[in-house]
């Protein structure tokens, strides 16, 4: 599926904001740094929409319905399941299936 390319106005001042962190990131990272575009980018990448909704009722101040809100967390693939070994998780470690086996 192809992702769609929408425009979103921003107004001045927030784009100034952007701008500003994209000064403060340039001078620790040198050339690789992103744009004030690229840092806009993202900000609205790999959100869920629970979150969303939670941090915009949190600037509101609506505390109360933020609690409502239902946020789902994805469930961890066959990839990255904890071990479990002798009964009990253990959360620090992972299994990870090589993507190439001749690699071992």
């Amino acid at each position: 599926m192809k992702t769609p390319t929408i425009l979103i106005p921003v107004l001045q001042d927030d784009y100034r904001v952007f701008a500003a962190a994209a000064r403060l990131v340039r001078k620790e990272r040198g050339a690789d740094a992103p744009d004030a575009v690229a840092l806009i980018q993202f900000q609205l990448k790999l959100r869920t929409p629970g979150g969303i909704a939670k941090d915009y009722l949190d600037c509101i101040g609506d505390h109360a319905a933020r609690r409502r809100v239902k946020v789902r967390i994805r469930r961890a693939t066959s990839e990255t399941r904890p071990i479990r070994l002798g009964g009990r998780m253990q959360p620090l470690k992972s299994v990870r299936v090589p993507r190439d086996p001749s690699r071992n």
